[in-house]
């Protein structure tokens, strides 16, 4: 239903690579697969289960973030690290890149419109949303993300 991950580290020249690597996956039954620490790339992985109340909150979250409505869906800068995320939602699918980088004059802040201001609150809302859900029983899921699985992928690639 609803994923972060890092797609790829980009050209950095550093020895410790991270990508691909997990923030977050919860699928609609309400099971979670999240990083020990959703701010750091390549934390070790944990899986847990959400209550329906808690995947119905989300679900709302998630309709009410503008996903589906954003008219920029990418903000990838070349060469930079690549975020992705994927939502599915009531038959609607959305996927988002961004590098997560607010800097001045680089990338979606070189000259922000309407729609780049747009998806940087989409996105971090969508984010707050996702790291904000406390799942039961959490559990050691495994140290790494190892692939991103087929169905998070843009159709045709």
């Amino acid at each position: 239903m609803f994923a972060v991950w890092l797609r790829s580290d980009g050209m950095r020249l550093v020895k410790d690579r991270k990508a691909p690597s997990l923030r977050f996956a919860i699928w609609e039954d309400g099971r979670v697969i999240r990083a020990d620490d959703p701010r750091t790339w390549g934390s070790p992985l944990r899986e847990g289960r959400l209550s329906p109340e808690q995947v119905t909150e989300l679900k709302a979250r998630m309709a009410g973030s503008g996903v589906f409505a954003l008219k920029r869906t990418n903000a990838a800068v070349p060469d930079a690290p690549l975020h992705a995320m994927v939502v599915n939602l009531e038959g609607q699918r959305q996927i988002l890149h961004w590098d997560e980088r607010e800097i001045p004059n680089y990338g979606i802040n070189i000259s922000p419109n309407a729609d780049d201001l747009a998806f940087m609150r989409c996105w971090k809302a969508l984010n707050r949303a996702g790291t904000a859900v406390k799942p039961q029983g959490l559990k050691r899921a495994g140290d790494s993300f190892v692939f991103e699985p087929r169905s998070w992928m843009p159709r045709g690639s």
